[in-house]
């Protein structure tokens, strides 16, 4: 029987996931687009699209934090409902545990207040 073969391949270390990437990708193209390459070129080129790049790039990082305050936000708020949730539940238990003392203590005594008889 043939012994299973392991993450690590023997000769360069490389993963056996690794090698199925590398295999499933070979039929593309190291080399970026051209067209692509040509318009980074002509936008890098003029000082207005530079500046129109920075300010964009810097719209979206102030959106990304506006979307980390929104849930940072819901997680407190989601914080402090359970929160009061707990309280809630602690002070009905409390109650419980009053309410089945003071029935515990009735059922010892007897009418009056005389102790019930032991069966």
């Amino acid at each position: 029987m043939k012994p299973e073969s392991t993450a690590v391949g023997e000769k360069n270390g490389s993963t056996t996931d690794q090698s199925a990437v590398l295999e499933r990708l070979s039929h593309l193209s190291p080399e970026p687009n051209p067209a692509l390459m040509e318009h980074a070129k002509q936008r890098a080129m003029s000082v207005q699209n530079r500046i129109a790049d920075k300010i964009t790039a810097f719209a979206g990082s102030i959106r990304a934090d506006a979307k980390r305050q929104v849930i940072a936000n819901q997680q407190w708020q989601t914080v402090k409902e359970e929160d009061k949730q707990n309280e809630e539940l602690l002070n009905l238990s409390n109650e419980i545990l009053k309410l089945t003392k003071a029935i515990h203590s009735s059922t010892k005594a007897g009418p009056e207040g005389a102790p019930l008889p032991k069966s």
